[in-house]
């Protein structure tokens, strides 16, 4: 994965965001929560390019609904795909069982930018064990691959939906 341009996150970010490593990134709200956004390689749809995409909440704080974190988290991904022509994965943390409020919040996020015009996003529910997962992908619509990509997204979900108990 090539790095992201911090200064280009920062030129458009409401909150300061610094460079953890080259995958990986943090920032501080206003109200003391730090959050950590970073890209882990995933090969479960796709050899190589395409990435999982994660936020954490690094000091557990209370999260109030902050419309600047929106805002961070779409300039991140704005410059991720301004670096790399590939795959975001996205999968809502389950360990407090919020996933399904945060999956929402950023559904909404892409549905109601401009993001929905530069990408195909498409989240998606997954039972996992008795678990409620969900994951999103996200790829730029000019991919040209993106209907093989939305293929083997598909199938990849069907998969996991369809595992024998």
């Amino acid at each position: 994965m090539n790095r992201l341009d911090i200064e280009q996150v920062n030129r458009r970010s409401p909150y300061y965001v610094q460079a953890v490593s080259d995958m990986e990134y943090i920032f501080d709200t206003d109200f003391g929560v730090s959050y950590q956004v970073g890209f882990i390689n995933d090969e479960s749809i796709w050899e190589t390019g395409a990435y999982q995409f994660y936020i954490i909440n690094a000091n557990l704080k209370s999260s109030p609904n902050d419309p600047k974190l929106k805002d961070v988290i779409l300039r991140v991904i704005d410059e991720f795909f301004e670096q790399n022509p590939d795959i975001l994965l996205y999968v809502c943390e389950t360990g407090d069982d919020k996933q399904a409020a945060r999956n929402r919040l950023f559904a909404r996020w892409f549905r109601e930018t401009e993001q929905s015009t530069k990408y195909y996003f498409n989240n998606v529910e997954i039972d996992a064990d008795g678990i409620e997962n969900y994951a999103a992908i996200i790829v730029q619509k000019s991919n040209p691959e993106l209907e093989e990509i939305i293929y083997k997204f598909n199938e990849v979900v069907e998969t996991l939906q369809n595992k024998p108990q």
